[in-house]
């Protein structure tokens, strides 16, 4: 015999499992979401005051790490990037506080967790509001790689290993992607930050 409480546990857990964000169309974790059709124009503003203009980084492939300074999986991930920035001199890099209060957070975040690549936020919010340049945010942590062109060409939800990173670059660079799973699978997103 089943009790209500197992049914109530059946359905709580099966709804989670549908609802959680990263999932995938593609081996690699692509998001659902139709990438945008022309080049990213966002400016973001660092911690030490200074302007960053997605337009100047064209030239060379981007790394777009949108993360939240209150979310476990988002500091998680910083190790991953970190690691990633350091071997790949030749893409560009840029943490991003998709969150409404980026300003006033991001400098101590970013000394506390000892980040070795630009971190910035959006000092107009739109980024967190889902009406920037880069589209709708599903979740966090999310990776968005941009072209030499700065064109959005790929997306991912959720943790990102080493491996996957490096296929982001391969996309970014159009660069043939090597056939099996992506390596260190890991967690699923968190739900995205209340503009």
């Amino acid at each position: 015999m089943t009790c209500p409480f197992q049914i109530a546990m059946s359905v709580a857990v099966t709804l989670c499992v549908c609802a959680c964000g990263g999932g995938s169309s593609q081996a690699t974790g692509a998001t659902h979401a139709a990438l945008p059709s022309r080049p990213v124009e966002l400016t973001l503003r660092t911690p030490d005051g200074q302007f960053l203009d997605l337009g100047d980084l064209r030239g060379q492939p981007t790394i777009l790490f949108l993360f939240a300074t209150f979310d476990a999986l988002s500091q998680a991930a910083f190790h991953p990037v970190a690691s990633f920035h350091r071997l790949h001199p030749e893409a560009h890099v840029v943490g991003l506080a998709a969150q409404p209060d980026g300003e006033e957070l991001v400098a101590a975040y970013t000394e506390a967790m000892h980040v070795s690549f630009t971190v910035a936020y959006d000092p107009d919010n739109t980024v967190a509001r889902g009406i920037s340049g880069l589209g709708p945010i599903e979740a966090v942590p999310m990776f968005i790689a941009l072209d030499e062109n700065g064109y959005v060409v790929h997306e991912h939800v959720g943790y990102a290993s080493e491996g996957q990173l490096e296929r982001m670059l391969l996309i970014a660079e159009h660069m043939p992607i090597p056939s099996g799973p992506p390596a260190e699978d890991a967690p699923e997103a968190s739900a995205p930050p209340s503009p």
